[in-house]
């Protein structure tokens, strides 16, 4: 397997702030595992915006060969 990243993959998503949490859990045991077995890396972050009435974003990014 390729060690040098040639594509860069960027998601985002949205979600409700009392679910937040269970589909941060979902997303690393259902939706990251799969990509570790291709990818050269992934990771998770979780952007919360203080303002009144804004939604948790997760991100995800993934390097590919």
């Amino acid at each position: 397997m390729p060690t040098e990243p040639t594509i860069a993959r960027i998601w985002r998503g949205r979600t409700r702030p009392e679910i937040a949490d269970s589909y941060e859990a979902y997303i690393r045991t259902e939706g990251i595992p799969p990509l570790e077995k291709t990818a050269l890396g992934v990771q998770l972050f979780r952007t919360v915006n203080r303002r009144a009435g804004s939604q948790p974003s997760p991100t995800g990014a993934t390097l590919s060969p």
